[in-house]
Order: structure tokens, then sequence, then C-alpha cells
């Protein structure tokens, strides 16, 4: 299990969260003041699951020459 510590701007309330996932799915999201926090979440934790498949397959394709 992974955490993830952030910011939330999704309002004016700015709050301090950290959202726990795993296999880019959030478990818990402790710290948001509005829902809009719980989907900021998983917004990020999908951003970052997209990220680390692309990076793999960077560089699965830099070998190929």
């Amino acid at each position: 299990m992974e955490r993830l510590k952030m910011t939330c701007h999704a309002c004016r309330n700015a709050c301090e969260i950290e959202a726990e996932y795993e296999d880019g799915e959030v478990t818990e999201v402790i710290g948001n003041g509005c829902m809009r926090g719980i989907m900021r979440a998983q917004n990020e934790v999908r951003k970052l699951a997209e990220q680390a498949l692309d990076m793999g397959k960077k560089t699965a394709g830099s070998d190929k020459k």
C-alpha cells in the first residue's frame, strides 16, 4: 500500500489530504474537508498510474534499435 500526500485545491479550503492506494486504486482518503477532495485524490492517483505505464513503455521501447 502506498501513500500520496498533497494539498487539495479543488475548493478554497486547501486541505492537506493523504490518499492510500494500491494497484492504482484509492482505498482511503484522510483530511479531506469535502467530497471534492476524494475526487481530487482519485484523479492524482490515476495520473501517477498513467505516468508509470508511460515510463514503462518508453523504457521498453528504448531497447529496440
